[in-house]
């Protein structure tokens, strides 16, 4: 039987292995109809992915433009949209990386041993892009794995450059967290025109567009022409 087929036993073993309320804390999950990842999840998006793994707190599926030999993103099956991370999320991102890096694990096993790949000669990136720079407004993380004899176009290294403004990886993303205060430690909210005055101010440079956003935040960096490093 295929290991992907949907009663196979490899994923009836990752079923219960990631039996958990963490991220839906029992509930029902929530689904916004307008949502590209909310649609994957259910079934029915334009082009649907092959769903690797799915149960009821978590869904991995291939990106659609893969950035490497393997792309996958891991995205909570309750919509939850790009708010800044905070504090209490870091039950949330800890799973959606077990997760993700445990079926990469399981997909990639064939490969590893038909190619004789070894791991520590592999690279495998983890994280998450900024919200201002997401395309889906939709939590996700990326795990993007490349194999030797594989090298990221330049415009893919640049797009998941390793703790860019823009990308934030996994580990990196977890030490915010940690440090981050507690919600009761926290200022109070900005007023209703406060919040106001600053949408004004940054409404002139604002843009949908990634390419765009990613252009802004070049010219603000002085070493995004530095070469990457093997292992980044």
């Amino acid at each position: 039987m295929c290991p992907w087929c949907h009663d196979s036993p490899e994923r009836q073993q990752l079923r219960k292995e990631f039996e958990s309320d963490i991220v839906n804390h029992g509930e029902e999950p929530q689904v916004d109809e307008h949502c590209i990842f909310c649609q994957i999840i259910q079934g029915h998006a334009p082009d649907q992915p092959i769903i690797l793994f799915q149960n009821s707190e978590v869904s991995v599926f291939f990106a659609k433009h893969s950035s490497s030999f393997t792309h996958l993103l891991i995205v909570p099956t309750c919509h939850h949209g790009n708010p800044q991370l905070k504090k209490e999320d870091l039950p949330v991102v800890e799973y959606l990386h077990k997760v993700g890096m445990r079926v990469l694990e399981m997909y990639l096993k064939g490969d590893m041993w038909l190619r004789g790949w070894k791991i520590e000669n592999c690279t495998v990136r983890s994280g998450f892009h900024s919200p201002s720079y997401k395309s889906a407004q939709h939590l996700h993380l990326h795990v993007i794995f490349t194999p030797p004899g594989h090298e990221m176009e330049f415009m893919d290294r640049l797009q998941y450059k390793l703790n860019s403004s823009w990308f934030v990886t996994y580990d990196r993303m977890i030490n915010r967290l940690k440090n981050m205060p507690d919600a009761d430690a926290l200022p109070p909210p900005k007023t209703e025109n406060q919040g106001q005055a600053t949408q004004k101010k940054i409404a002139g440079i604002d843009t949908p567009n990634f390419k765009q956003k990613l252009q802004l935040a070049l010219w603000a960096s002085r070493d995004y022409f530095l070469p990457t490093q093997k292992g980044n």
